[in-house]
């Protein structure tokens, strides 16, 4: 069966860890927010605090960033000013996914309110469709997110302890019978099949009981070769 790819083009993207020249907005490595040339001191100690990894700080900067999109709408001199919306764009996708709910739900609702504010002026900044995203750098950011996330579950399964996954059961199994988990193990991209294959052969080891009842969800899309069988100790 051939490669399977993320985001439904012929090919994949370049690897997605491989290098560091190009950083995506998802990396915490991105260059910060320039601030530059916005002209309230307030807005740019604002923009600041969301560097920081405290959820609260980040929580209380969206908060006072949303109060003053509020107080700027379009029909006051057509909103916020352009220097803020850019400033905004370079933080927007990494704080949609922070680890902290209400964070993320901050930074859907001040999205929003900006959009209000500046209405066109924000529409032309979404570089979010085929007119200006090339296919390849579009793969190659879906295919970050997916290794980021296949990473993370990984991450808990072995950090966490077992009593403590305990709580959470359900979950694990839920997400682990999902037939678009073991997907990723057949992507044309090394790094995203590299992570799908890791958590395959964590998720035989510490929850066999998952595992084995599900191969009707996961072997047609995970094709073991002779080395996974033996790393994974499953039947194949």
């Amino acid at each position: 069966m051939a490669p399977r790819s993320g985001f439904g083009s012929k090919s994949a993207g370049s690897g997605a860890f491989s290098s560091l020249e190009t950083l995506s907005e998802l990396s915490y490595l991105a260059p910060q927010a320039d601030t530059s040339a916005i002209s309230d001191a307030n807005v740019i100690i604002s923009f600041k605090s969301l560097q920081k990894k405290d959820d609260t700080t980040k929580t209380k900067a969206m908060e006072d960033l949303l109060s003053y999109a509020k107080a700027h709408p379009f029909d006051s001199n057509g909103g916020v000013e352009d220097a803020i919306l850019d400033a905004w764009l370079t933080v927007y996708a990494r704080l949609s996914i922070d680890n902290s709910r209400r964070v993320r739900e901050l930074a859907h609702v001040l999205q929003f309110e900006l959009l209000q504010s500046a209405r066109k002026r924000m529409e032309k900044r979404f570089p979010n469709d085929e007119r200006s995203t090339k296919p390849e750098d579009a793969e190659a950011k879906y295919c970050r997110v997916i290794s980021a996330s296949l990473s993370l579950v990984a991450f808990l399964i072995t950090s966490v302890p077992k009593d403590a996954r305990e709580q959470h059961f359900d979950l694990y199994k839920e997400y682990l019978s999902n037939e678009k988990v073991w997907e990723s193990v057949n992507y044309a991209e090394s790094g995203t099949a590299k992570a799908g294959l890791s958590l395959v052969a964590l998720a035989f080891e510490h929850y066999r009981e998952i595992m084995v009842p599900q191969k009707h969800v996961y072997q047609s899309s995970v094709h073991f070769d002779e080395g996974n069988a033996r790393g994974l100790d499953c039947e194949v």
